[in-house]
């Protein structure tokens, strides 16, 4: 059973001060515990997402020991001994997983979550109820537990240390009940060494490991709060970048100081640089004994207990179960030999092979079982030709190689039931590569270069499981058979397509089981529905829920030159951008009615026969389009006050496109439409593109609209001619004047002489 520990450890932060704190004393740490050749080594600081966290931060570490080791240890030791460390930081979550290439069932997970309490939460980790029945909860206090003397500093003890900055500190008795900001670090470790006889005795040795590295690493994240408290997250990103350097620099350094060693160590070191050999349980126990006998009575160093137990089952699984190495591990035993030349060393059943294999001196190709094919450096690996001899094959591995691909298919070989070709250049196969391989029952082609698989392999019935993931997949491409559960299981059998990923530009980092299944669920609805049955659909993007939860497809249909008279009724669920130009339509009245517009957020309907847009004033689409492009049709006029209060409204617009309509240049319009132009020209794109159109005689003619001035737009042509309306009114104008100036002079005549008009006097 694994030993399971939750602990619990309060520091005088915030959850966000500790974030900063934390990467700040990893970096610094990792430097000052590297040396020379040794230390802790960055592979990869790179940003990661997860679907249920978020974004987040992946890191990989190896922590090289082999230095630190004595001299004759390491001789029994690979000489690539390392410890690696992988972790995902979707703050305040993190995963942390630590394994070792020398011991391969050995493995560390820490599961840890940050909150601002006391470590008051009892499942703050949200483990299912067995998990909280075996886990022991372990409170680390940081200022009254005692590190080891040799890492003790008085200016690291919180006992002691007084914040000059912020003012925390020193940290007294009872410390976590009264002390504000408080937050605590849960950490869920689970340490596992599946070794008969030494499990429970090693995972109990690891726990205390790591609680003495919890202890001093919060210690000195508190201690050096004035060092990294002013800083920014960018400020702290810079200063890790530059921190990995030049630890990187300082671990990747040659060593050429050795220790001094024995004569009877030399000889010991001798032996075991030899090429490996089979080895008896009577061997391993006489092997135990002399490893035991150099510690105890070595007269240059001695040695405690745990560097004797260390090496005596380190030995114990190395050879009491014959030799199974890694390609470093094996390629480290050459001692000194050119790697690129062809090499092969036999251990029984078992071969290791480099180079370009043309041949296999001194290999007894009928007794292979076991092969493993390192650093193959062609580009082309021809399975047939190599492989044709090893009639009794039943397990090959090709690792760490440069071959982008097999040129040929896999020979009959009747008993080979494991293929493991990992970390290679392997960018595709064909579906008959291991068609002929009838006892095949596991593949593994993780860590490649693979980026598609157009169908499913070839296999036999008997075929159990494939592993694809960790390579680069290009989910733009089609890989619908994952899903697919036919009579053959061919989507079944791949066992890892959950942690499959993609990597292509418009897809990364999402799962390619989620992708595939949402082409194909759109695919369905595209092509069932009469309204869409002549569109294309694609599906541009995926992006993740606003809480985190779920991940949300985002769909491109395309209706382009299909004769539309009308836009369709329908349309796939999560269409965000419709392209439907070069058709008929005349009216978008739907888009104020249907509400399965109010999903689409770019809409693109240039080269249509559209003459008026006035419908959507106040229309809840008007208020949210992302993109909305009209080129090309026959807009003359509109009541510039709708887009006016729509773009008002709407944040989200980025694109209007207006421009090849047959726009009239008057002088009503025009001056409230350059207005609008102007306004919102860094939305309406195309704006200095939007011309007048043809009137006879008027000279504006595709003169662009931002253009133009009043008099351009409110003066009479120069040639003019008088209509018979226009005399008409000139005629009844000057009628009304005169009658009007005849009642005022017979007034005035009236007032004054006291007589009425001659007219007057002749009426009946």
């Amino acid at each position: 059973m694994v030993l399971t520990k939750e602990y619990r450890i309060c520091m005088p932060l915030t959850v966000e001060e500790y974030q900063i704190g934390q990467l700040y004393m990893i970096a610094r740490h990792s430097l000052e515990k590297s040396e020379s050749g040794q230390g802790i080594e960055v592979v990869e600081n790179s940003e990661c997402e997860d679907e249920e966290h978020g974004k987040g931060q992946f890191t990989e570490k190896r922590v090289h020991l082999s230095n630190r080791l004595p001299y004759w240890i390491q001789a029994v030791c690979p000489r690539v001994f390392y410890i690696t460390e992988k972790a995902w930081n979707y703050y305040p979550f993190t995963i942390t997983e630590y394994t070792c290439s020398f011991i391969p069932k050995f493995s560390i997970s820490i599961q840890t979550r940050y909150e601002n309490n006391s470590g008051t939460t009892e499942n703050c980790l949200k483990l299912p109820e067995d998990k909280l029945a075996s886990r022991t909860v372990d409170h680390v206090d940081i200022a009254f537990e005692e590190v080891d003397p040799k890492h003790y500093k008085q200016e690291e003890d919180p006992k002691c240390f007084k914040s000059k900055i912020t003012g925390r500190g020193p940290l007294i008795e009872g410390w976590r009940e009264h002390e504000k900001p408080i937050m605590c670090s849960y950490k869920l470790v689970s340490a596992s060494f599946e070794v008969w006889g030494f499990q429970t005795r090693v995972e109990d040795f690891i726990q205390k490991c790591i609680r003495d590295i919890l202890l001093l690493g919060h210690r000195q994240a508190f201690t050096w709060i004035d060092d990294w408290y002013n800083m920014t997250m960018e400020d702290v990103r810079e200063y890790e970048k530059r921190k990995h350097v030049e630890t990187n620099e300082k671990v990747l350094q040659n060593t050429t100081d050795e220790p001094e060693i024995t004569q009877d160590q030399k000889v010991f070191v001798q032996q075991h640089q030899q090429s490996p050999r089979k080895h008896s349980r009577e061997d391993v126990v006489w092997k135990q004994l002399k490893i035991l006998s150099l510690l105890l009575f070595s007269t240059e160093r001695k040695m405690n207990y745990r560097e004797i137990f260390c090496i005596i089952f380190v030995t114990s699984i190395r050879h009491s179960y014959g030799h199974t190495y890694s390609c470093d591990e094996w390629m480290a035993t050459l001692a000194g030999n050119d790697s690129s030349q062809d090499n092969c060393s036999q251990y029984g059943t078992s071969v290791y092979c480099t180079g370009t294999l043309e041949n296999f001196h001194g290999v007894k190709v009928k007794q292979v079982e076991n092969m493993w094919i390192c650093r193959f450096p062609n580009k082309t690996f021809d399975p047939y030709y190599i492989l044709r001899h090893f009639t009794h094959l039943k397990m090959l591995r090709i690792n760490y190689s440069n071959f982008t691909h097999f040129s040929n298919d896999f020979p009959e070989l009747k008993h080979l039931e494991v293929v493991n070709v990992t970390n290679t250049a392997m960018a595709y196969t064909r579906p008959t590569l291991f068609r002929k391989l009838s006892s095949l029952k596991f593949l593994d082609l993780r860590g490649n270069c693979l980026d598609h698989m157009e169908g499913p392999l070839i296999l036999n019935s008997g075929f159990q499981k494939m592993f694809l993931s960790g390579n680069k997949w290009n989910c733009t491409r089609n890989m619908k058979w994952l899903l697919t559960f036919d009579e053959n299981d061919r989507g079944k059998r791949v066992a890892d397509k959950e942690l499959m990923r993609c990597v292509d530009f418009k897809y990364s980092g999402r799962p390619l089981l989620a992708v595939m299944d949402f082409k194909l669920q759109m695919r369905q609805q595209c092509q069932s529905h009469p309204d869409i049955q002549n569109c294309s659909c694609i599906l541009h993007y995926i992006r993740p829920s606003d809480d985190g939860e779920y991940l949300i497809p985002m769909v491109t249909v395309n209706c382009s030159n299909r004769n539309f008279e009308e836009l369709p009724d329908f349309l796939p669920k999560n269409t965000t951008i419709l392209i439907i130009t070069h058709n008929k339509i005349s009216n978008v009245e739907v888009l104020r009615k249907n509400p399965i517009y109010l999903e689409i957020h770019d809409l693109y309907l240039d080269y249509n026969q559209i003459e008026s847009i006035d419908f959507l004033e106040a229309s809840r689409w008007l208020h949210n389009f992302r993109v909305f492009s009209l080129k090309g049709n026959k807009l003359t006029k509109f009541s510039s006050h709708i887009l006016d209060n729509a773009m008002e409204k709407n944040h989200h617009a980025i694109k209007l496109h207006l421009s090849e309509n047959p726009w009239r240049c008057d002088c009503v319009f025009t001056p409230h439409f350059q207005e609008l132009l102007m306004k919102y020209h860094t939305i309406i794109k195309d704006y200095t593109n939007i011309t007048c159109k043809y009137i006879e005689g008027d000279d504006n003619f595709r003169t662009s609209v931002i253009t133009l001035n009043r008099g351009d737009v409110c003066k009479l042509p120069s040639e003019y001619r008088i209509q018979p309306i226009e005399l008409l009114n000139g005629i009844l104008a000057f009628l009304i004047f005169l009658t009007l100036g005849k009642l005022a002079f017979d007034y005035y005549h009236y007032k004054r002489y006291g007589k009425v008009p001659w007219i007057v006097t002749k009426l009946p």
